[in-house]
C-alpha cells in the first residue's frame, strides 16, 4: 500500500482523529533547534541576568561587611574602655587609666591625662570604612579618665561611629559611675 501524507501532516497540523503525526513533528523540531545552538539573544539575555545576580551579591555583600566592619569597631572600643576601667579599680600601677578616641583611633593611656607619644599607650585603629563622627563629652578633651580604685569617670556623655559609605551609626554612652553602654 502506497500511503499519502496531506499537506496537513506535513506541517504538523494535527489530523482529524490524533495527534500522532503532530507530536513526531515537534519532537522532530525540538530535535533540530537543539543541534542549532543558543541564539545572541539568548546568550546576552542570559549574561545580562548574571550580572544583575552578581551586581545584587556585591552589594549586599558590601553592606554587610561594612556593619561588621561598625559592629567590630564598637566592640573594640568598648574593650578598652573595659580594661581601662579595670585597672583603675584595681589600682594597677598606682594609677588612673583612660581612654582617648581620636577619629580614625581609640587609644587606651596610663594617668590623668593622655600624652600622644607615651610608649605605655595601647592604641588600636578603626577599620579604613569606620571613623569618631561625633565626640560629646562632658570635659573639653576627647578623652575619658577612670578614677583610681573608684572606677567612676571624669567625663559622661557619646561617642558616635560613622560609617563612610552608608552612613550607619553606633553610639557608645559613658556615665558618671564610669559604666557604659552601646546604644
Amino acid at each position: 500500500k502506497l500511503k499519502v501524507k496531506s499537506r496537513q501532516a506535513e506541517v504538523g497540523v494535527p489530523a482529524a482523529g490524533g495527534f500522532r503525526n503532530f507530536s513526531r513533528f515537534t519532537f522532530h523540531f525540538s530535535l533540530v533547534r537543539s543541534r542549532r545552538g543558543f541564539t545572541l539573544i539568548e546568550t546576552m539575555v542570559s549574561i545580562a541576568i548574571l550580572v544583575l545576580l552578581a551586581v545584587l551579591i556585591t552589594s549586599g555583600l558590601a553592606a554587610f561587611r561594612e556593619t561588621a566592619a561598625l559592629d567590630q569597631a564598637v566592640d573594640e572600643s568598648l574593650a578598652l574602655l573595659r580594661e581601662g576601667r579595670a585597672k583603675a579599680l584595681g589600682s594597677e600601677g598606682a594609677s588612673a587609666y583612660g581612654v582617648y578616641f581620636a577619629a580614625a583611633s581609640v587609644t587606651l593611656f596610663k594617668g590623668g591625662v593622655y600624652s600622644a607619644g607615651d610608649p605605655a599607650n595601647t592604641a588600636v585603629g578603626l577599620p579604613s570604612s569606620v571613623s569618631i563622627s561625633v565626640i560629646s563629652l562632658s570635659t573639653t578633651t576627647a578623652s575619658i579618665v577612670f578614677e583610681r580604685l573608684t572606677g567612676e569617670s571624669n567625663a559622661t556623655g557619646t561617642v558616635t561611629f560613622l560609617t563612610s559609605r552608608s552612613g550607619k551609626t553606633k553610639r557608645i554612652r559613658i556615665q558618671p559611675s564610669g559604666l557604659f553602654q552601646k546604644l
